[in-house]
Formats: C-alpha cells, structure tokens, sequence
C-alpha cells in the first residue's frame, strides 16, 4: 500500500478511500491506469467488519472480491465478442431461432443485440427463489432442474415492450444469454472464461465459483444472506446466481483489484478478448434515446456514479456489491474500484455518494 502524502499520485482520491472506511463499506481497493502515471494500485480498510462470523483482515491488492455485475461486460460480454469473431453467433440472431423453447414465446424476435443493450423488453429482475416449482433447497442449486425451471420462467413472462423500444437494465436478458451461450458452446461460463479471458490475460484469481482458491485466497464479505442464512464470504452475493450453481451471465465472477484492472485495460486498449470492443460501441440495439452500448453503460455528463467531469465516451459499468469499472478509450484511461459496500447489509447506499467523489478526484488530476 503506498502511504498517501501531497506528492502522492491520486492523493485526493486516496484521501477519500479512506475517510469513508467504516461508513460506506469496511474496505476498498482502488486501481487506476493512465498514461502519466501507468498503474496505481490503493487499499483500504478491512475485509468484513468484526463479529459477523467471517475473517477480517486488512484489504491488500490480493483480496479477492465479488465483482456482481461486471460479470456482464468482463465475462459475458468478452466470451460474446469471441463467439462473434469466430462466426458462432451474430448479433441480429434471434432467441426464436437460436433456442427452440423461445420460438413460440413472447421473446422470439429478441437478439443478442437486444440482450446486450438491456433493449429486450424483459424486467429487470425477478427473485426466482421464491418461483420456483417447489421449495428450493441448497441441493438444488445449479441442477439441470433449476436452470430449465428459471429459462421456462423468463419465457412464459410478459413483455414490458416490443424488442428494441424500450431500455430496462435486465439481469434476465443477461441470464438468458449465458444459457444461451452454454446451449450453443456445450460449456460452462467459467469454463469459457477461463479459456477465452483469464487464459489470455494470464489471470489467475479471476473465476467463477472460487471454492478452488480456499482456504488460502482472502475475500472481501459481502450481505447476511436472508436465503442462505449466513454472511457470505467466498460465495456468490447475487442469490439468482446462487441459484444456477454461481455461475451465471448476469454475477458469479469474483477478482483482485490487480487483475480486475488488466481487464479494464484490455478493454481501454482493445487488446486480448476485447480486440473487437468497436462491434459494442458502434451497434445500435435501443431506442435513440438510450443511454447504454452493447454489454457497457455510458457515463452521462451530470449526475453520473463516475463523476460531473467524467470525459465524453467513457464506458463502464456497476456492480451491486460496491465494484465499478469505467474506462475511457480515447484518453487510455481506466479506473477500478472495488468496494464491500454490502456488508453486513445492502441498506448501506453512501456508495451512491463516494463512487462520484473519487471519480472526480481523478479526473480532476489527469485533467481530461
């Protein structure tokens, strides 16, 4: 960890990090790439706050955290692109011609496009948990039957709006394209990961599923889970992802501060499984007022989570835990920030406050 004084780079931002350990989450790890500076790594706080059942320990760029939602641009998004490059899917397929289930369903003229620019006209979220067929039990997570129970679930579901006219951030539209994804390749997310991503990128604490890394890996805690019945630390926050086995399109990756932040890069750079990043900004798949490209959001010029001086063209995105990513290709600039804002309860939202303060700080110092 680098002691914060007046000539340290990004010392405002770094200031900020840690005036609000205790308040807006135990700890945080913050990782920045700019031209000026190359990489700039920050921690703060602790792991999980004492007497909640789980290990505290002091944040270190090794903490392994859930990333939530950047599930959706770093791994579904990035094995999309690789299944595009290799012609094993297009973005104009429709879920009607690709998965037979959804061909007399109310999502037939849906496209991957659709799915990736949250245009489908699918809701947001539903908590399946309590959907299902029968009682859920922790034996059942991931079974073949709950995977078909949740896919049958999202079919037989209204439409909020014709494909393409309306833009909803959906978890289901994401659901469905990893399981799509797994129909057509006969394999899992974290196995494609693991190959299309973290194999390329040289990651080695990036993955779905991280029970492989215990008991040796350190991770940030997140929520009481109310299904689970226990803090979780390790384990998937997002109970839909919980449900399908960890591993899912919309959650289950969990990273380091170290390698979330290459990921950002490639994708600052083009470079790696992002190579063909320009198919998602240049696709049109919503409405002309829409606010998101394909598998990213844009950061608006006001009242953004990255900044009031965000630069223009920046893409990103959120995740429910505390994590964002938001990048700025023009500029060569990324910034990461993983944060434990969950714990010990998702009630907590002075995130909504410090995410914007610490972009600002650093926009401030690289003068975009």
């Amino acid at each position: 960890m680098i002691e914060a004084d007046s000539k340290t780079p990004f010392f405002e931002a770094k200031a900020i990090l840690d005036q609000y350990v205790g308040q807006g989450f135990p700890g945080a790890a913050l990782g920045i790439y700019s031209k000026k500076h190359g990489d700039f790594i920050t921690t703060a706080g602790f792991t999980a706050y004492p007497n909640h059942g789980v290990p505290v320990a002091p944040v270190t760029e090794g903490t392994i955290f859930d990333l939530a939602s950047l599930t959706k641009p770093l791994a579904t998004g990035a094995i999309t692109l690789n299944l595009l490059k290799n012609k094993l899917l297009n973005l104009d397929d429709t879920l009607g011609i690709l998965w037979p289930r959804f061909k007399s369903s109310p999502w037939a003229e849906v496209t991957v496009a659709h799915l990736l620019a949250h245009s489908s006209g699918m809701k947001d979220h539903y908590e399946f948990a309590h959907m299902l067929p029968k009682v859920f039990t922790p034996s059942d997570a991931g079974s073949l039957k709950t995977q078909e129970s949740v896919a049958e679930i999202i079919a037989t579901s209204p439409p909020l709006a014709a494909p393409g006219s309306l833009e909803v951030y959906s978890d289901l539209g994401f659901i469905i394209l990893g399981m799509l994804i797994q129909r057509l390749t006969g394999k899992s997310l974290a196995e494609l990961f693991d190959e299309l991503v973290a194999g390329p990128l040289g990651l080695t604490s990036t993955l779905f599923t991280p029970n492989a890394l215990k008991p040796h890996a350190i991770f940030a805690a997140t929520e009481l889970c109310p299904l689970r019945k226990t803090v979780l630390s390790g384990e998937v926050h997002d109970s839909n992802c919980y449900l399908l086995g960890g591993i899912a399109g919309h959650a289950g990756l969990f990273s380091t501060i170290t390698e979330t932040l290459a990921m950002a890069k490639a994708v600052t750079f083009g470079t790696g499984p992002f190579k063909d990043i320009q198919t998602f900004m240049t696709k049109q798949a919503g409405p002309p007022n829409a606010s998101r490209v394909l598998a990213f959001d844009t950061a608006s010029l006001a009242g953004s989570s990255a900044g009031d001086l965000v630069p223009p063209q920046t893409i990103g995105h959120l995740g429910f835990t505390g994590t964002s990513m938001w990048v700025n290709q023009q500029h060569q600039t990324a910034i990461v920030l993983l944060t434990n804002r969950v714990h010990p309860t998702r009630d907590n939202i002075l995130i909504r406050k410090i995410r914007p303060l610490i972009h600002d700080a650093i926009w401030r110092e690289l003068a975009l």
